[in-house]
């Protein structure tokens, strides 16, 4: 008999004991998180708690593809978009949250609530504004605007405050060029 948790492919193994474990630490605020985590390594072992962990990996990939599949069906159903056009939505994930760290981080200014330079927004968090980002800084052929503020058409209005402050950070610290009197020295 095929029971409904026999998926070959999935990217992850727990048993309901580990789900049960994990279900705790995830509902904790981080000290307990890390508190039970060393509970758990305590108990288990090292082996046992990077197990735990790289399935934990895979569960929460899962999540972020069921999360996508069922916004583009939402969209499909809701008639917002069409089948070919609803898998092209900018959703969080997790290789997107981690470049997200990395530009929060290079960005020492105030910026929107929204914005790409904001731990933890979703612009912050979506892989494909990220690459977005990563572009318009190392490539200086497009600016990376703002999006909290557009014209009537839905163009944005300035540049994005974050990307601004980090464009002049990279500039102030590149090496500049040595003059011909300098580079003969």
């Amino acid at each position: 008999m095929t029971r409904c948790s026999d998926v070959a492919d999935l990217d992850f193994r727990l048993s309901v004991e580990q789900a049960k474990q994990l279900a705790a630490i995830v509902a904790a605020p981080l000290g307990d998180r890390l508190n039970l985590l060393s509970r758990y390594q305590r108990q288990k072992g090292t082996a046992a708690l990077i197990e735990l962990f790289g399935s934990f990996i895979g569960l929460a990939r899962t999540v972020v593809d069921n999360n996508r599949e069922m916004v583009e069906l939402i969209l499909l159903l809701e008639c917002v978009t069409t089948p070919h056009r609803s898998s092209d939505v900018n959703l969080p994930t997790l290789r997107g949250a981690l470049l997200g760290v990395e530009h929060a981080a290079l960005c020492a200014v105030d910026v929107c609530a929204g914005c790409a330079f904001r731990l933890g927004t979703p612009a912050n968090q979506c892989e494909t504004t990220a690459l977005d980002v990563e572009y318009c800084i190392d490539e200086d052929r497009q600016r990376f605007m703002c999006h909290e503020d557009m014209d009537d058409h839905g163009e944005p209005l300035h540049l994005c405050r974050g990307y601004a402050a980090v464009i002049k950070l990279r500039d102030q610290t590149q090496e500049r060029p040595a003059s011909g009197s300098e580079a003969m020295a």
